[in-house]
């Protein structure tokens, strides 16, 4: 047999480098890869949009929750042991964000998550995506509280809106 020593090309060549933690989101060894990678900086973590209702979230919350912004889905729900088929539903939610999550100022344990819906909630594509965050959160437990956007907000407005969403998802004794 000649000896080729041309590196594998093709699936070979993608399960080998998936395999040994390179590409596909494998995590790697920094170490081996020469050069720099292809990564930029963003320069806002929120659309102009998202950073007006931040602040007007951030007072609405006062000192009562902290709160934080575009938190992966991933980090605010867990798959219940024993599921099948865990990695499909672990793919739903990956790569999906919620826009804010309410936490308690005390423990950080998590109260609501609340979205922000602008004109691109309108189409199709959109709404399923906000249909998929709505069932998982629902069927996890976790309050999920839709905004509509605006170009202002009245802060007691949105801490009434706030705190009616809470009761209405409240356990009831």
């Amino acid at each position: 047999m000649p000896n080729d020593s041309r590196p594998p090309s093709g699936c070979l060549a993608f399960f080998l480098d998936l395999f040994s933690g390179g590409g596909a989101g494998g995590g790697g060894d920094a170490s081996k890869d020469d050069g720099p990678w292809p990564f930029a900086k963003k320069d806002w973590l929120l659309s102009k949009a998202e950073f007006s209702f931040f602040r007007v979230l951030q007072q609405a919350c006062g000192e009562r929750w902290v709160v934080c912004p575009k938190v992966g889905m991933g980090d605010l729900l867990s798959i219940r042991k024993g599921t099948e088929k865990y990695q499909s539903w672990r793919n739903r939610i990956n790569r999906k964000h919620i826009d804010f999550v309410l936490c308690d100022a005390e423990t950080m344990k998590i109260v609501a998550a609340v979205e922000l819906d602008d004109a691109s909630h309108q189409g199709q594509k959109a709404q399923e995506r906000d249909a998929v965050k709505d069932k998982a959160c629902a069927d996890a437990g976790l309050v999920l509280l839709r905004f509509p956007a605006r170009r202002a907000y009245n802060i007691d407005e949105v801490r009434i809106q706030l705190e009616t969403g809470l009761a209405q998802h409240a356990p009831r004794p």
